[in-house]
């Protein structure tokens, strides 16, 4: 179940096109999809600003920032090696959701573009930072569950 929060900021961009076909791309080795991780990082910002309510940091501008930081592996014409990919997402990600009208500030624009810290620019915002966290937090968590499964039996002779 979605927090209210995570919907009402994000209605727009949870209704797009780009969001819907990120619900069903693979992402973190299959582990989870593109649409997923980002719901998942949307709520690890939400809970790093509950838990420190002094820092007051802009909920809404940190859940779309989270909804949208990997639209750009949707569709991946920018790029043709992983190496490359780590880099150029970002900005791609940005660039898709212009072209959907997702109506993103300038804010959640940077945000998005520097979430790849340290591939990318220096957050420059505690939003930025907290984004930063919470994706590497979901995406350790989400690749974690591989060394996780059970490994088959050990044959016997």
């Amino acid at each position: 179940m979605l927090r209210p929060e995570i919907q009402e900021y994000g209605k727009d961009i949870l209704e797009s096109e780009i969001f819907k076909k990120a619900l069903k791309t693979p992402h973190h080795l299959g582990t989870t999809t593109i649409g997923s991780h980002s719901l998942s990082v949307a709520e690890r910002c939400l809970r790093v600003a509950d838990k420190y309510p002094g820092l007051k940091l802009d909920r809404r501008m940190m859940v779309r920032a989270a909804l949208c930081h990997d639209l750009g592996l949707t569709d991946r014409p920018h790029c043709n090696t992983m190496g490359v990919l780590a880099f150029s997402h970002p900005v791609y990600s940005v660039i898709l959701a212009k072209e959907f009208n997702l109506n993103l500030t300038k804010e959640e624009e940077r945000m998005i573009s520097r979430h790849m810290f340290p591939l990318s620019r220096i957050p420059d915002t505690m939003e930025n930072w907290v984004l930063v966290y919470s994706d590497k937090y979901c995406a350790d968590r989400e690749i974690i569950t591989l060394f996780r499964r059970k490994k088959p039996a050990a044959a016997t002779y």
